[in-house]
This record gives C-alpha cells, structure tokens and sequence, in this order.
C-alpha cells in the first residue's frame, strides 16, 4: 500500500494524470463504446449478407475493411475522450490549442489508417470508410443507450434523486 501511494504522489508531482477508472470517469465513452459494438455487429451482418448473395469471393476484404474502420472509430472516440478531459483542466487559450492540435492528431491518424489500408491491401477501403462512421452512429445512439442504460442499471427501474435534480437543472 506504502508503495502505491508513493507512485500516485510520484504521478502527481510529474504532471502524469491517473488513467484508471476510464469508463467510470467518462460514463459517456462506455455509452459510446457500445453503440460501436452494436453498430459493428450490425454492419458484419449487412456485410456477410449482401457479399454473401452477390460477391461470394470478396467477403474477407469486407470484413477487414470494417473491422479496421471500426477500431480507428474507437481509438479516435478514447483519444477524443482524454483530450476533453485534459483541456478541461487547461486556461482557455492553453484549452483552445490543446483542442486543435489534438484533432489534427486524429485527422492525421485517419488518414495514416487508410493509406496503410490502400497500399498494405489489408482491406477494402469503402468498406473501412463505413467502420469509421461507427463514430457517429454511436453519437446519435448514445441518447438512447443512456436512457436504456440508466433504466437497466438502477435497482427497479425508478431514477434515482441525483440524477432527476441534474436533469431538472439542465431543463431549466
């Protein structure tokens, strides 16, 4: 135990912030996370249904392509995710730069992805293309998962007092 507190405090006096408790600090990220898997499965279902009926051969490429689109959609969402959450700590111009070059860290990883997909020939590119828009399928489900998510996880599906007092604070 003596150990451990000698590296947080290690951590600390370094500036290295704690990644711990990722999903539990950014309850939006897990929501995220699963609309991708759901977007994921279904977009394996599309794919193996239509290849299989029309294109018996090139099913494999298909496949990659997506499942390469989808996992850039979720690095892109965690590195996303921890951006927000460092330039929130930030003065506001620090926050302002910090923002903007973080999301040309992403743009550059996109298009790293897909050359590397094009000239590796590790997959089809359109179909890597619909992988990546996993990212906003899972925003606009992310709503909805919440809700269901809420309801799921609390004991008799009522809602607990903390979260109607931030929701009528929003609402307001």
């Amino acid at each position: 135990m003596h150990i451990c507190l000698q590296k947080e405090s290690l951590a600390k006096m370094k500036g290295i912030k704690n990644r711990k408790g990722f999903f539990k600090r950014i309850p939006m990220a897990a929501e995220l996370l699963i609309g991708e898997c759901l977007y994921f499965g279904a977009g394996v279902l599309i794919i193996l249904t239509v290849t299989g009926i029309f294109f018996r051969e090139s099913m494999i490429p298909w496949l990659l392509g997506f499942l390469e689109g989808v996992l850039a959609a979720v690095a892109i969402m965690i590195h996303m995710a921890i951006s927000v959450e460092d330039s929130v700590s930030m003065q506001e111009n620090e926050a302002l730069k910090h923002t903007r070059i973080k999301y040309i860290v992403r743009i550059v990883f996109v298009v790293v992805v897909f050359l590397l997909i094009v000239f590796l020939k590790l997959g089809d590119i359109g179909a890597a293309l619909f992988g990546l828009m996993a990212l906003k399928v899972s925003a606009y489900l992310q709503p909805f998962l919440h809700k269901v998510l809420n309801k799921v996880t609390r004991k008799g599906g009522g809602s607990s007092d903390e979260t109607n007092t931030m929701e009528r604070e929003v609402k307001m």
